[in-house]
This record gives C-alpha cells, sequence and structure tokens, in this order.
C-alpha cells in the first residue's frame, strides 16, 4: 500500500520586497515529516494548477504571499507530491 501524505507549504528566504523568493513544501506522513522540497515561489502556481481549481492556486498564493504557511486539504500519494515538484535525489 503506498503511503499517503499530509501537504504544508511555508514561504522561506525573502526577496528584497519582502515577498517569498522559495516556497518549502513538506510531505508529513502519519504525523512525520517524510519528505521536503523547496520552489522557487514563481513555479508554485504551476505545479499546483493540475491538482487545484485556479480561485484555490490564488488563495493559495495570497496565504504565502502574507507569509502564512497553508496546509492542503487532503492527503495525497506519490503521484500527486510529484506533480508538486517532489524529485528523489539519487
Amino acid at each position: 500500500m503506498a503511503h499517503l501524505y499530509c501537504v504544508t507549504l511555508t514561504p522561506i528566504q525573502d526577496d528584497t520586497l519582502g515577498l517569498p523568493k522559495q516556497i518549502a513544501f513538506t510531505a508529513s506522513c502519519q504525523g512525520t515529516p517524510d519528505k521536503c522540497w523547496n520552489l522557487a515561489s514563481v513555479e508554485v502556481a504551476s505545479v499546483l494548477a493540475d491538482l487545484f481549481s485556479p480561485k484555490d492556486v490564488s488563495r493559495i498564493e495570497a496565504n504565502l504571499s502574507s507569509r502564512g504557511s497553508v496546509t492542503l486539504p487532503k492527503v495525497y500519494g506519490p503521484t500527486e507530491l510529484a506533480q508538486m515538484g517532489y524529485r528523489i535525489r539519487l
């Protein structure tokens, strides 16, 4: 059986205007952080577009821009993590 993950997005590394340059993705399995990766904030909308409506993506981006963390609304499998930009590092 595949693991299911709860995913939290957290803005990190501000630019000179105080906006996040990167977003940290943390995938937790059974309450324990298991997989972490960062994406440039400009990439977030495109990786979430296949999983969420444009309205939901805008709301997520607004929360991240105001320096808030966002826990995505359901659990996700490995395929969805890959859609969100997770890559296995060899």
